[in-house]
């Protein structure tokens, strides 16, 4: 089974309980991908997708982030969701199952938190849920953060 990166692109966003700026860049994200040669969209702020900001996904949205890190509250398909204006379906990188691969993510402000990276293999209809059951560990620990 093919692991579509497009979809680890958005689950990497999921960091929750803090809002630091950052972005992956291995493999690119859909809003960084245009920085490492793909022809793609400009998002010239892929590192501020933090759910529209603290104040907006806790007391607007009660904790809710869209599944690639958009607002909750902004209409499907969102900028950085399947269909959005960032997500186009480009294919940065792809892997096959149990693959041990390299990510790399770029800080630009660190305001304290952690990654977890999730697959979906549902590339068309990604869902939390879908990413809740593939939470990916980090090399040989038994730690996902």
């Amino acid at each position: 089974v093919v692991l579509w990166v497009v979809v680890l692109q958005c689950a990497a966003w999921q960091w929750r309980g803090a809002s630091g700026h950052g972005r992956l860049i291995e493999p690119p994200s859909r809003a960084s991908a245009w920085r490492y040669g793909f022809d793609t969209p400009h998002n010239y702020n892929d590192h501020e997708l933090y759910c529209g900001g603290f104040t907006r996904q806790w007391n607007r949205n009660g904790g809710k982030c869209g599944v690639c890190g958009d607002a909750w509250d902004t209409p499907a398909p969102r900028p950085h969701e399947l269909g959005g204006r960032f997500g186009r379906g480009v294919i940065v990188r792809r892997y096959a199952q149990r693959d041990t691969i390299l990510i790399k993510v770029e800080l630009t402000a660190s305001h304290m938190g952690y990654f977890e990276f999730r697959v979906c293999e549902e590339p068309k209809a990604t869902t939390q849920e879908c990413l809740d059951r593939h939470v990916l560990k980090l090399g040989d620990r038994n730690s996902t953060k």
